[in-house]
């Protein structure tokens, strides 16, 4: 292990003393231990121990003057601090209140709402110097700064996942290569269980679709798994998202391999396939977003009554603007084998609305519909009502977990 300069000339401090009273043989054995320890050149660390902390007197100008040799103390070098405390400060809490994203995803959302941002604290407290840092701070410095910050978020839930194989046969597979080039409004769904780690007993549920083109994201909550709150969130959904739901696809758990389920998909309108048993890649859209959407947002905690349910409802309401308006995610276009590991090509992360606006399959009046939400969103301001929202969905939590972030 490399010594610090300090240690380097506390060292040099101990051994000059004894290599100069030492005889030639002696000065040799400790020439090579020394040079060893501290990393010097052989020719360099004997010219320091010669010289080290030896006294001079200068005769100059009828005046004599006395010196002693010693190490120079170096000065502080390299490149000038860039990203001060403020602004780290600053990127710690812009990533707390917008969901804990990583730097790849935080980055987009700091530029494209910068104008919001300039006006709320701590943002407005930073000087131009430190404001400029901010604008430019990379998706990679975000990471290094936040990796501290990001050990104690990964943990597991429950899985609720129990399938019914008297329907299996009835309802068509899609496996997870069938999801290219699909429009928008064929969605994944999938179920989430705040049971706080007790299975026992009824607790809330959250059910989120996922749209497989955009990654527009619709949650509900559920009183129970009963058949009849996932059809009630359903028709909630779909009369709220801004595009037709086209095709439903969830896992193989009982909340949606029955009958009821099966009896209301038969709209002419509403398509619905299921996954492969114990292969999660076939609702991969949806799985991903079980932490980042709903465990990072509502922790691992225990709720099971209506006062927790309403606000559970009233925060995805809100924090849903986030995630389609403001959030941006990545979309996977090349995925290539070499050898034994496979690469990933993403392309430029956008929100999901961008994607619809974009796409010429979706009608004007859904686009219109999308524009004029989105410019009525000030982001700081939906963030900081999702914080007070998780605060006090806590004071309903019966069973509080040491991961909740």
């Amino acid at each position: 292990m490399r010594l610090s300069m300090n240690a380097k000339r506390e060292l040099t401090q101990q051994v000059v003393q004894r290599y100069r009273g030492a005889a030639r043989k002696e000065k040799s054995q400790i020439l090579t231990e020394f040079a060893y320890a501290t990393g010097y050149n052989r020719s360099y660390a004997a010219t320091l121990l010669r010289g080290y902390g030896k006294k001079l007197l200068v005769q100059k100008d009828k005046e004599r003057l006395r010196y002693q040799s010693t190490k120079k103390k170096r000065k502080g070098g390299g490149r000038p601090i860039v990203y001060t405390q403020p602004v780290r400060d600053t990127i710690r809490w812009l990533w707390m209140i917008f969901g804990y994203k990583c730097g790849k995803l935080l980055v987009p959302i700091i530029r494209n709402n910068i104008d919001h941002l300039r006006t709320e604290k701590p943002v407005s407290d930073l000087h131009e110097g430190e404001w400029n840092a901010l604008k430019i701070v990379s998706p990679s410095t975000v990471d290094r700064i936040l990796k501290g910050n990001r050990r104690d978020l990964k943990i597991k839930g429950t899985s609720y996942t129990r399938p019914n194989m008297a329907l299996l046969s009835q309802i068509p597979i899609r496996t997870f290569g069938d999801w290219k080039n699909v429009p928008p409004g064929h969605f994944q769904l999938d179920c989430v269980g705040h049971d706080g780690g007790m299975v026992s007993g009824q607790c809330c549920f959250t059910l989120t679709a996922v749209d497989v083109f955009s990654g527009w994201c619709e949650r509900r909550p559920l009183l129970n798994r009963a058949h009849r709150w996932v059809i009630e969130a359903l028709d909630l959904m779909r009369r709220n998202c801004p595009i037709p739901f086209i095709e439903i696809h969830p896992d193989n758990g009982s909340e949606f391999i029955n009958y009821a389920l099966l009896e209301y998909c038969k709209d002419p309108h509403l398509g619905f396939s299921r996954s492969r048993p114990g292969k999660k890649n076939d609702n991969c859209y949806v799985e991903q977003k079980n932490f980042d959407t709903v465990r990072k947002l509502v922790g691992y905690a225990r709720y099971s009554t209506p006062e927790a349910l309403s606000l559970l409802n009233e925060l995805y309401q809100v924090q849903g603007m986030l995630q389609n308006y403001i959030y941006p995610v990545f979309k996977l276009v090349e995925k290539t084998r070499v050898s034994s590991k496979y690469i990933k090509k993403y392309d430029t992360p956008k929100t999901p609305a961008m994607r619809l606006l974009e796409d010429p399959r979706i009608d004007q009046r859904s686009k219109d519909m999308i524009r004029k939400t989105q410019e009525n969103i000030n982001p700081v301001a939906l963030a900081l009502e999702v914080n007070k929202l998780q605060k006090k969905l806590l004071q309903h939590a019966e069973i509080l977990s040491s991961a909740y972030p």
